[in-house]
């Protein structure tokens, strides 16, 4: 894939009619559209071949071969977690290199989003958050860790955040109640849970603003988007990496308290300061030293370099 973070256009109106069937249709059927070329794709989504390597420009790749290259490394990621650690004990001879091997993807992953990063796109959505009070944050199983690390951070910010928590039967009734002024920042990636992908279907469609992090243009999230950031995040393990998508994430909310000037730095400063209030954090207690760690030779012998401890 050549952009690490990449988007679809703000809605699908920025897309053209057949273009849209064509991505729909990707979408629905990407173990299918792996394996086809434009002509076969063309045909089997109705549309003509020039509309496939549009669509594939529109997206940001170069053409066709670079989009289906992205698809066939997004398929490869949705292997459930069984297939995962087969694959990669049949690339790995020992342990040891096997750990290497995952910290070195993971570098991999960081830079090449680092290199491709789109700066503009992270920070429209920054505005789009500074700007809203009320946020409503969904992921689930693997990626919830991802919810409550940005729930807890933007509260840091003075936002209203509400963390749809799994588990609870009541997801849906805490659906129903988001306002149409606030946002959804819904987080999912391979294999990308059901509800999640629902939750922003049905948000979508009320007409309130969807915010995805997720991986991939050709996520089931991307329809139901007004803003989509995506990053790189293959792996040579069984359970997912998170670790572009965390250094995003951190990004993304120092943005938002930037570009929320004095505003941003009060509510830090009170933060701050209740913590210390309540006494949050561990302070190491003032102990003397005992006597036999005090130095007493004079302060002549202290300064000479000489040791007489030997």
């Amino acid at each position: 894939m050549k952009d690490t973070v990449t988007f679809l256009p703000q809605s699908k109106t920025a897309l053209t009619r057949r273009q849209t069937r064509l991505a729909e249709y990707i979408l629905e059927n990407p173990d299918d559209a792996v394996f086809m070329t434009v002509a076969q794709l063309a045909e089997a989504s109705g549309v003509s071949d020039a509309t496939v390597v549009r669509l594939a420009q529109a997206l940001g790749f170069d053409g066709f071969p670079e989009m289906k290259q992205h698809l066939r490394a997004a398929l490869v990621t949705r292997l459930d977690t069984v297939s995962r650690l087969k694959r990669t004990a049949s690339q790995i001879d020992n342990v040891h290199q096997l750990i290497a091997s995952v910290v070195e993807q993971d570098s991999k992953n960081l830079l090449e989003t680092a290199e491709h990063l789109d700066i503009d796109r992270i920070v429209g959505i920054a505005h789009v958050l500074k700007d809203t009070e009320n946020i409503n944050i969904i992921g689930l199983r693997s990626a919830h860790s991802l919810a409550v690390l940005l729930s807890s951070t933007l509260g840091f910010l003075g936002k209203r955040v509400r963390l749809i928590v799994p588990g609870t039967g009541e997801i849906w009734r805490e659906v129903s109640t988001i306002s149409r002024n606030s946002v959804l920042i819904a987080i999912s990636f391979p294999r990308y849970t059901r509800l999640t992908v629902e939750v922003a279907e049905s948000v979508h469609r009320s007409g309130i603003t969807v915010v995805s992090l997720t991986d991939s243009p050709f996520s089931p999230l991307a329809p139901c988007s007004d803003y989509l950031l995506t990053v790189q995040c293959h792996i040579d393990s069984f359970i997912e990496s998170y670790v572009t998508i965390l250094s995003l994430i951190n990004a993304l909310v120092t943005a938002i308290a930037f570009l929320g000037g004095e505003k941003a730095v009060r509510q830090l400063k009170r933060m701050e300061e209740m913590w210390d209030e309540k006494n949050i954090y561990h302070k190491p207690e003032k102990r003397d030293m005992p006597s036999w760690a005090i130095d007493s030779r004079p302060e002549q012998e202290k300064t000479s370099g000489k040791n007489y401890s030997s």
